[in-house]
């Protein structure tokens, strides 16, 4: 099987999988016998996909390119700049700490080998600056650090996972 169809394969069933753990909140709703019964199911399918996953370890090339596109990210926060960064980066629709997360995503899921561009806009507006730079950048250099720990195709999925669930955390109402 190839990989990129592997892992969006096991994120879809990691989804239903949340969705339906979430069905469970609501009773009165959802009928519990075969909402557990199509948990069980899932669990399953997650379960001998995920052990696909962790069986995958020629993962040399997506891991490079994944941290080479945080790194490429670290390296231009970083850069000196006259103007604050735009939390809604204009007109694309993407908000600023969403697409370091997008552009691994299109690595991990499509394996864009070459990716690695940055391109942000600053901004002169006080309301749409970014307010929390070093924060944002200290989550990416922890992302780095766990791409490189990573061993299989699930442990970057993992990395992956964690950034979003940071990200939404942390950064999704800043």
């Amino acid at each position: 099987m190839n990989t990129t169809t592997t892992i969006t394969e096991y994120d879809n069933i990691f989804n239903q999988l949340e969705f339906s753990k979430t069905k469970l909140e609501y009773p009165q709703i959802f009928n519990e016998e075969e909402t557990n019964q199509e948990i069980e199911n899932l669990v399953h399918k997650e379960n001998n996909l995920r052990k696909v996953l962790q069986e995958t370890t020629q993962i040399e090339n997506i891991r490079s390119a994944m941290f080479q596109q945080l790194d490429a990210y670290t390296k231009y926060l970083n850069k000196p700049r006259f103007y604050n960064y735009s939390r809604s980066q204009g007109m694309s629709g993407h908000t600023f700490y969403v697409m370091p997360l997008l552009n691994i995503r299109d690595i991990l899921f499509r394996y864009y080998p070459g990716i690695c561009g940055v391109e942000l806009y600053l901004t002169m507006d006080e309301k749409d600056s970014v307010s929390n730079l070093q924060a944002f950048v200290e989550v990416l250099e922890q992302s780095k650090k766990e791409l490189l720990d990573s061993l299989n195709l699930y442990d970057l999925y993992q990395v992956y996972q964690g950034l979003s669930k940071k990200l939404k955390k942390d950064f999704y109402n800043s």
